[in-house]
This record gives structure tokens, sequence and C-alpha cells, in this order.
């Protein structure tokens, strides 16, 4: 089977070069041209490599070409290996100095340079030490910490020295391996020491026919494998030291051995692949990720052949270059392949950048094999290939892989973009796949992770709505609500019982029990079991629907939840609207506070006074106790509403005495009130505004009682608010009120009015008998002789002495205190001061105002402090003031209640009767 035949994808990642000479670019470099190079060694540290030529020269070749060489062995060297830890690099050398001398090993130190070669510090004959043992030692190998070092001789026995290799004398040999009792492996053709990651030593054996390994800890073995490989062809294993892997080779399989698991089990398995199967393969190396195989094939042209060389990337699973090759021999320097022409020239496979491959790989839509590059070059641009990956697929109509890909883009991708793409149509499972991943990367939001449920849903797969609804308490900002909605949406009621029941969603609980399994019996026995706010919110929801189908258990529920000061009323009211039969017993059960509570009481009220209204057994005095109970200040308003709403009468007036609106009642009373009523509210309060319409009501009612007239006659005469012709013209409308019962009333008017003429008459008498007496001393004033006869001053009550002043008035003073107390030249002080008190009493009466012109100023002026401010101005409030109290204006004016005094500023005197341009009289008692 050819290398074709295996499937691996084609790519060319490594760039040839021919290696020119440094001092002279255009020149082909033939540094080993004639030199027989029989083995090698590249350090993984620092960038050269050694050579061990067959003639017993040691070269030392660095990335510039400089080379470095130093005579080891005066006849051959046979190997070598290199111990290359950190900065500390020796050599460990076999071969042979003379001929017929048995093999030598030499150590050598690269750090110390002597004469143009390094230090060698142990050069010593190695033997078996068994009779008819071979002397010829073929293979050796030291450890990185160079406390280990075992030789191999050509009867393929092993030897191994384990301490400090620092003389021969440290050198201990031990047997790890005795030839001639394993004769069926063929010849030993490698060997290779190394450390396993549990600090034991590995130790690799390649034969013909077999590949070994045995672990060691210090010098005992503890473990021993045959691999799995059956031996290796020649020049076709090596050991890897940047991932500590064995690469071994035969005619159909490439193997794999990780020291580290050789160190833990005895099964002898490792990977293989077929590479190169069929071929004749003549030399494998290995390079970081890649293996390098060398193979002859048949040419086009008959009877010859041609080499070709092939690396593989077994990782990631493709070649990743193919060239052909003359007869030459490989090695690694500096992660670069060379190999080394029979003619002494050398060429360099060098690989591309990761930038360049990626190109490479992506041009032809082979995304996974870029994922795996960029994922080993850790490379930054893994994620758009990903994303681009996905869109292949997702184009291709692979939603399954499409969506693994799209899974990578989490944290580079926005979500919506990939659930956009997967929300619609039959790929619900991709859709729950992407949510998932999103959920356990900690990238999901609230949507996202109702988004999961619904694919759940819609894939109609119990077990995972099952399990999300046993992991919904670890899904942050998980809107329960939508959550239970699509679960009872998609018939899982059960499912959203417990998910409401595990966020304590008690609404959502009842829902599902009322609305979707009609389970009242167990929403009954749960609603129960709550209390407080969340009791009356689920009455609020569902108490109608429980009440129709549960009314007895709601009802003794709800007894013991109105004991609590935390009872809902306005939940409570509006619960038993429907039921208002029980809204009594449940007031009459509920806490103090409870009854306190308007909205109750309010409810209870107006089922009350409806149900006394349609009762056919008369007047409950229970219910009368308990409505007037039920009524304060509170609920003045709505009380009265129902009460005019239902008729009852006795509600209203009591609401209306209690609040002292007397107008109102009045008007009630006389629209839908009793005479009995009325005459009780007017013994009570009377409003003056109101007189007339009491008045006309009277006068309407066919069948009234005269003495019901006389009683109110008296009142009104008593309250002296209605001119008594209003009244009369009034009741005169009456055609059954007989004159008899108005009579008195007239009379007893007519008396009063003629006292009051009396009383005018004699003060316009004593009037005109002032008025004459005044005329009289004017008249003497003006024509007689004024003799004055005082002979003390009026100030100082001491004897007049001239000058004097003398006054009409019987003062006189001296001219001295005259001018000292006078205030006016042309008045007597006395007399002025004695007019001064009357002026100034007579300015506070005029200043004292009536409430009634207080409240005017301030409602026509808007400022309730200007119009105080101002009236303190005037003295109104002036604590001299005889009346402290502003004075009505009954006191401030004097009032007539003679009709036919037509005064236009007095209206409270005004006869209604006397209208202008009219002379007949309609006084319905001129007759």
């Amino acid at each position: 089977m050819s290398v074709a035949e295996l499937g691996w994808r084609r790519f060319q990642f490594f760039d040839k070069a021919n290696v020119n000479d440094p001092k002279d670019s255009s020149k082909r470099f033939y540094g080993f041209k004639g030199l027989a190079i029989k083995c090698w060694r590249s350090s993984i540290r620092q960038p050269f490599v050694i050579f061990g030529e067959e003639k017993g020269v040691v070269f030392k070749l660095s990335p510039s070409l400089d080379i470095d060489f130093w005579k080891a062995y005066g006849r051959e060297l046979v190997d070598l290996s290199l111990a290359d830890e950190g900065n500390r690099f020796t050599i460990a050398t076999l071969g042979a100095d003379d001929v017929g001398n048995s093999s030598v090993l030499k150590v050598w130190d690269l750090n110390q340079w002597e004469k143009q070669s390094p230090i060698c510090k142990i050069s010593t004959k190695v033997t078996q030490n068994r009779k008819g043992a071979t002397s010829t030692a073929v293979r050796i190998a030291i450890i990185p910490s160079c406390d280990f070092i075992a030789i191999g001789f050509a009867d393929a026995s092993i030897l191994f020295s384990e301490g400090e290799i620092t003389s021969e004398k440290s050198l201990k040999w031990k047997v790890l391996r005795d030839g001639p009792t394993t004769l069926g492996d063929g010849c030993l053709l490698g060997l290779h020491v190394t450390k396993a990651e549990n600090d034991k030593t590995v130790v690799f054996v390649v034969c013909e026919n077999a590949v070994l390994s045995f672990v060691l800890n210090g010098s005992n073995v503890l473990l021993k494998s045959v691999h799995d490989s059956n031996g290796a062809q020649p020049n076709c294993w090596y050991f890897n030291e940047r991932i500590n892997q064995l690469i071994v080779s035969n005619q159909e399989m490439v193997y794999f051995y990780d020291a580290n698991r050789c160190s833990e089990d005895d099964t002898g398995a490792g990977r293989c692949h077929a590479l190169g199967r069929g071929l004749k393969k003549k030399q494998i190396i290995g390079e970081g990720y890649y293996v390098g195989m060398v193979t002859e094939q048949e040419s086009k042209l008959p009877g010859k052949s041609i080499c070709m060389l092939t690396v593989y990337d077994v990782e990631c699973r493709y070649i990743a270059c193919t060239f052909p090759l003359n007869s030459s021999q490989l090695f690694t320097l500096n992660n670069d392949i060379y190999s080394l022409q029979e003619d002494g020239s050398m060429s360099r496979f060098t690989e591309k950048g990761t930038g360049a491959k990626l190109d490479i790989v992506i041009q032809k839509h082979l995304y996974d094999v870029a994922i795996a590059l960029a994922k080993r070059e850790k490379s930054s641009e893994i994620s758009p290939i990903y994303f681009k990956y996905a869109d292949y697929l997702y184009k291709r109509g692979d939603f399954q892989n499409a969506i693994q890909q799209y899974i990578e883009t989490i944290g580079y991708l926005e979500p919506s973009h990939v659930i956009e793409k997967f929300i619609h149509g039959t790929r619900a499972v991709q859709l729950a796949t992407y949510l998932e991943a999103l959920h356990k990367r900690s990238a999901a939001t609230e949507n996202h992770t109702l988004l999961l449920l619904g694919a759940y849903l819609k894939m109609g797969s119990k077990d995972k709505v099952e399990d999300f609804v046993e992991k919904a308490t670890h899904y942050n900002d998980l809107d329960v609500e939508e959550a239970v909605k699509l679960l009872r949406a998609g018939g899982y009621y059960e499912q959203a019982s417990k998910m409401a029941t595990a966020f304590n969603r008690v609404l959502l609980i009842f829902a599902i029990l009322v609305e979707d399994l009609r389970s009242f019996d167990e929403a009954i026995a749960q609603l129960g079991q709550i209390e407080g706010k969340q009791f009356f919110e689920v009455l609020d929801a569902y108490g109608l629907t429980l009440l129709q189908y549960k009314e007895a258990e709601v009802i003794e529920t709800v007894k013991k939840a109105v004991k609590s000061e935390e009872t809902d009323v306005k939940v409570l009211v509006k619960l038993l609207n429907s039921h208002p039969k029980y809204l009594k017993i449940l007031y009459e059960k509920a806490h103090d506070n409870v009854r306190r509570n308007v909205v109750l009481r309010n409810a209870v009220l107006e089922h009350t006074l409806e149900r006394m209204k349609t009762s056919e057994q008369g007047i409950d005095q229970e219910a009368e106790d308990l409505i007037f109970e039920l009524v304060d200040p509170s609920n003045y308003d709505n009380a009265l509403r129902l009460g005019q709403l239902q008729s009852y009468s006795p509600l209203v007036i009591y609401v209306l005495r209690k609040q002292q609106r007397y107008d109102e009642l009045l008007r009630y009373l006389l629209r839908d009130g009793e005479i009995n009523d009325i005459i009780e509210e007017c013994n009570n309060k009377m409003i003056k505004d109101l007189w007339i319409e009491l008045i006309t009501f009277l006068s309407k009612k066919k069948d009234l009682d005269e003495d019901y007239v006389v009683e109110l006659l008296e009142k009104v005469t008593k309250a002296n608010l209605v001119h008594p012709l209003v009244i009369t013209n009034i009741l005169s409308r009456n055609e059954n009120l007989a004159v008899g019962c108005v009579k008195k009333y007239l009379e007893q008017w007519l008396a009063t009015e003629n006292e009051k003429i009396k009383e005018n008459t004699k003060i316009i008498e004593e009037n005109v008998k002032k008025s004459n007496e005044l005329e009289k001393q004017i008249h003497i004033y003006d024509e007689d002789v004024q003799i004055f006869q005082a002979l003390r001053c009026a100030v100082c009550d001491l004897p007049l002495q001239m000058p004097a002043v003398h006054f009409m008035c019987k003062h006189s003073y001296h001219s001295h205190c005259y001018e000292s107390y006078s205030d006016q030249h042309d008045r007597c002080p006395a007399c002025a001061s004695t007019e001064t008190e009357t002026l100034m009493i007579q300015t506070k009466e005029q200043r004292t105002i009536s409430i009634d012109e207080l409240q005017s100023e301030i409602d026509t002026c808007g400022s309730t402090m200007a119009v105080i401010a101002k009236f303190i101005a005037r003295g109104v409030f002036d604590g001299s003031t005889k009346s402290k109290t502003p004075r009505s204006k009954t006191l401030i004016k004097q009032t007539t209640l003679n009709p036919f005094e037509n005064e236009a500023e007095d209206k409270l005197a005004s006869n209604p009767f006397e209208e202008e341009d009219v002379k007949t009289s309609t006084n319905p008692f001129d007759e």
C-alpha cells in the first residue's frame, strides 16, 4: 500500500534551500566532503549538532556553519551520545584507538576546552567481563543528568552504571541484558536512556527483531517490557527528546512509545501509523511534532530508484511536505531538517510560518487542519478559524458539526449570531447543545436560560426538562415566571410546580393547581399552610375560583386569616363582593385593627343597607345598630352616599347632623323627609337662607297641620330674618290653609311695628327739643352781652392775672398757660380735649367690623395677611376697644323691620313687595 492510500492530506509546509558557503554565498557548502559521517546527535537546548566521523573525528556544527572538531579516537569511532542539561553539555563516545584493541569509552566535557579539544574526563576500556563474551561495544547512551550511562554490545548485551560519572573509578558496571540468552532478538540497532515523569530511568533497546524497555530505580530493574513493533530496520529509529518519545519503524508500520507510559505499564503497546507502508525505509528522524522519513521508491525509468523525503505531522494527520533526494543522511539543527549528500553538500528544509500555513489550509477549506495548527502554535487566529469552519459546515447542512465549531467561538462571536441560525426549524438539538455550552462557560444570560428550556421542550426530551428543573436554582438571573410559563405551555405541569416550589413562588404554584391541574383539594391544603401577605395575594388571584368550588373551606380559612393584623382588607372585600353574606361574619371575627379599616366598614355597611332594603321583615334593630356602629368621621361621605342610594333617611340625617351640614339636611328633609323630621330639625337649628324654602314646602302640603304652621311662625318671629309679608304671600298659595293660623302671627308683627313707631316718635320729639335748645343758645351767643366771671385758670387753677384769655364756653386761661397747652390757637383746650375723646370713641366704633366684612375683604384681596395688616393699621383689633370680637352687621347698623322704609343700603329691611313704577299693592290682606 502506497503512502497516497493512507488518505492523509498533502501540503507543502516546508521550503527547500541549498546550504551555501557562509564566506561566499554563491557557492555551495562542502564542509563534510569526503567524510564518512557515522552518527549524529542534536542539542535541543542550544543550536548545534554533533557528528561522529567513522575515522575517529568528532565535529560540532552551528547554524552559522561554524565547525569545531577534534580527534577522539586513533582508529575509528563507533557511536556517541549527547547529555544536554541546561548549559552543561557532555558527550560520551565509543571507539577504538588501535587495531585489535577492545572498545574504549570516553566522556568529553564540552564546557571546558583545551588545545582545540574538549577535556576528556573519562577514557576507559569496556568489556563484559565474562568468558566467551565479545568485547565490541556498538551503542552508547548517557542520560542528560549524567548520572546514568549504558553501553550495548554486538551480541545485544547491555551494561549500565548509575551514579555521578566523574572518573573511571566511579563506573560500576552492571548487567542489564545478557545477549546470549536472547539470541532471537537479533543484533543491536539502537540504545537510548531517558528520565520519566515519575523520576524513574527508562532504557530503550532496539534490536532487529524486538524493541524492549527497562524501567530502573537506581540500579534495580522495576519493569521490563517487550513492545509490539517486533523489531526495526537499520537507521529507522529515533528518540525525540522534546516530547520524550521513541519512534521506531519496521517495513509496515511506524510505532511511537512514550517514556512516561512505559514506566507505568508493561503492555508494550504503543501508537502506530502505517507511514510509508510497503516502501523501503532508509532513515527516520523526528523534529518537534514532525516525523521525517526517507524512503526508496521505484523510478519511472526502468531499473532505477529514487529517494523521497516525506515529513509527516502525526498529530494532525497530514503530510507536511514531500521532496526527492539523492543518497543522503538526514539530521536536525535549530528546528530545521538538513540533508547531507554523499558529495558533502547540504540542503535545508525550513518550515513555513504559522500564518502562511493557515492561509494554505483555509484556502482549501481544510478548517480542521487549520484549527489543529492554530491550537498547537497557540495562534490568536483560532477563533476566526472556528467561525469560518462553522459557517462552512452550516452552509453544507452539517448542523451537528457546525454547532460544535460555533461552541468554540464563545467569547469571540456574539451568541445571538448563532442562536438566530438555529432557533427556527428542526434544529432544537443543536441550539440546546450551544446553549448548554454557554452555561458551562458562564457566558449565558437570562434569555439564554429561557431559550435552553424552550429548546428542551421543543425537542420533547423529558429527561432534559427534568434535569433543567433540578438545576434551576443554579442558573443565575433565571426568569422563574417565564420558565414556569414555558413548562405549563408544554404540558409539564409537575415540573412547573416543582420549579415554582423551589423558588417559593406561591402564586405560580396556585396557578398550576387551580388553572392547569384543577386540583382544588390540594389548593385548599396549600392555602391553609401560607399566611400573611402571600395568603391574600393568592386570594386576590384565585380566591373567586376556589370559592366557586370550595366555598366552605375557603371561608373557614379566611376566618382564621382575618384574626391577624396583616389582613388585606381590599382583597377581602373584592373577594366577597359576590358573596356579601360572609362580610358581616368576617367583620365580627376580624382583628380590632381590621374592624376599624374604612374599606371593610364601607363594604359591610353597603351590604347591610342592601339587605335591609330588600328585607320583608321590616326594621331590623340589630342591623340598624350595626349601621351606626360602622359610621364614623372617616367614612361620613361614603355613608351619606349609601344612605341616599338605598333611601335610608335615618343614616342620611345622622351623617348630615354629625357634619353640621344643616342646610343640606333641611333640603334633604324638604325633598324626602317627613314633617315630623322637619319640625324636629327646626327645633335644633335653622338656617336663614332656608326659611323661604321651608315655608314654600309647607305651603304645598295638602294635609298640613295648622299647629305645625303656628309653631313654625313662632320660630320665624324669633329669627326675624324673613319679612312677614313674604311669609303670608307664600302661605296664601295653599288653598287648604285657613287665615286663622297666621292671624296671631300678623297681629304680633303689627303690634311690634306699632311699638317701634311709638319709640321712633319719642326719639324724634326729643331730637326736636334738643334742636330748639341749641338754636336758643346760638342766638344768645350772637346777640347778647357775655360776662366772663371765671376767677381761676382752667389749666393751673391759680387766680387769673392780666393778660388772660376767655372763651365763650366760660373757660379762662393765663396767657402763658394757654400758649403752653393749646394745640390750636382758636379753640378752648379743655373743650378740644373733650371733643377729641368723643371723636376717638366714635372712630373706634366705626373701625369695628363684622366677620362677614372681614371674610369678604379676604376673598376679594386674596391675601389673608394683607387684609389683617390693613385692619390692624386702622385699629380694628386694638385692645382698648370695648368689644374685642368683630360684631355682626346687626350690631353695627340699626335694623328696622318697617317694610315701608325703602332704603337702598338696608337690604334686610326692604319690602319685597314694593317695586318701582308699580302702584298696585300685592298684599293679599289689603281686601
